[in-house]
């Protein structure tokens, strides 16, 4: 349950004194005068639920002029939320659906639809901010998606400036041929991206390192900074010990390959043998049809308690809070995105004051075991049951890593994240003259 190695702690910013402050004018810094992002309209896309766009557009709502955000779904989403919306000084002015298609489950057979999904949603965000007849300041892309359309609304004359902010990079797969068709075709999207873009965010050093080794894209050769996950502070949640149910593990997520649920199930009988009591609550949308039979089959579904998606973050997090610990047992396949990204679940859990069981893949894990708010661990059933079992077995443990979760939480909040990028890319991207070397 070690983890000593790994990109240092100080590249998450610690937390600025109020979660409201906007960023700094420039001339009150005495730098090279650019416009601050009250003098900005911005414009963002990226998917909804699933990535990061809802944060970004929360931090933006009451910085900036104007703000339009362009939201799209996930391709397996469950219902349709795709749409166009409009901020003045925080408030909403304009929402506009837009069309957004979607699959039904991931059989292979239906994964060549994914490309006229994107062909109609495109032309779709196209036409609609068209007949909006707005311009802005900065375009931020999230993903390899939004930065074509980026690109195009910048031939438009939509857009002025671009930020292309990756959130993932998938390692091409040993085993799934069609998906390596999509994965070099997001590859050729985000080298793209970076070359046309003014400015790219990194959510994690994984991603420039996994740009430049496969995508062939040096680090150094474009601007850049890294920008990682983070969440609201309204969102932090503190349950008292005694509000707790002291032996249920939360998990956030769908039950798919990458994330290493079978693994929690493999681990249970071990765990089951020390405390008998222990639950599982699981947080997410998806196919759990498979997942639910190999817990029958394991005999383990006492344990396990499905909650479904809850939509409301805040929701979320109040239910979240009142388990004990999070694991987040990322496999070790060599194509797990979590290699390169920074994913939010750990985060997640975090926020919600939860000690951290989680495995080595994602470089995170290293700064969760260097905090002592939670334990990384190798892919392996024991490793995962003794983890847990210190944590659950003895309260003081729990409560020591519990306060220390609540700690590191504040270090992962939205408001300091971005207020750092924002200082670091503005003067990048608008000054006319080019600012000193950033410190990353």
């Amino acid at each position: 349950m070690s983890g000593r190695s790994g990109r240092d702690a100080d590249v998450y910013p610690p937390p600025f004194a109020s979660s409201s402050t906007p960023v700094e004018s420039p001339r009150s810094q005495g730098v090279q005068d650019y416009p601050s992002l009250a003098d900005l309209d911005v414009l963002i896309a990226g998917e909804l639920l699933t990535a990061r766009t809802e944060v970004l557009e929360e931090y933006l709502q009451e910085r900036v002029r104007t703000l339009a955000v362009i939201g799209t779904n996930n391709t397996y989403a469950t219902e349709d939320t795709a749409r166009v919306s409009v901020f003045e000084k925080g408030g909403a002015k304009h929402f506009r659906t837009i069309r957004s298609g979607r699959l039904k489950n991931h059989a292979w057979f239906r994964l060549p639809l994914i490309f006229p999904i994107y062909l109609i949603c495109l032309f779709s965000i196209l036409r609609t901010m068209f007949r909006l007849g707005r311009k802005f300041d900065l375009f931020i892309g999230i993903g390899c998606f939004p930065i074509v359309v980026g690109m195009c609304l910048k031939k438009m004359g939509v857009v002025s400036k671009l930020i292309h902010y990756s959130i993932d990079y998938f390692p091409l797969s040993d085993r799934l041929y069609f998906h390596n068709v999509i994965r070099r075709l997001i590859f050729a999207f985000d080298r793209l991206g970076v070359r046309k873009s003014d400015f790219a965010w990194s959510i994690s050093e994984g991603i420039e390192k996994g740009r430049a080794r496969i995508g062939g894209v040096p680090e150094g050769s474009y601007l850049s900074t890294l920008v990682p996950l983070g969440f609201s502070s309204r969102l932090v949640q503190r349950s008292p010990m005694n509000d707790i149910e002291r032996r249920t593990i939360g998990y956030v997520g769908g039950p798919g390959l990458y994330h290493g649920l079978s693994l929690l199930v493999e681990a249970l009988p071990l765990i089951a043998e020390k405390l008998p009591d222990v639950k599982v609550r699981l947080f997410g949308y998806g196919d759990w049809g498979p997942f639910k039979n190999e817990v029958v089959k394991a005999g383990m579904d006492r344990h396990f308690v499905f909650e479904g998606f809850i939509k409301r973050q805040e929701d979320l997090c109040r239910a979240l809070s009142r388990c004990a610990i999070g694991v987040a047992p990322y496999s070790d396949l060599p194509d797990n995105p979590a290699y390169h990204c920074d994913p939010g679940k750990p985060k997640l859990y975090l926020v919600c004051g939860l000690p951290v069981v989680i495995t080595s893949v994602p470089q995170f894990a290293q700064t969760i075991s260097r905090h002592r708010a939670g334990h990384t661990i190798e892919y392996q059933a024991e490793d995962l049951a003794e983890a847990v079992i210190d944590l659950l077995g003895d309260e003081n443990v729990l409560r020591e890593f519990r306060k220390n979760a609540g700690e590191l939480a504040y270090e992962c909040t939205s408001e300091a994240i971005f207020d750092r990028a924002f200082l670091q890319t503005l003067p990048r991207i608008f000054c006319s003259k080019v600012p000193p070397p950033m410190d990353k």
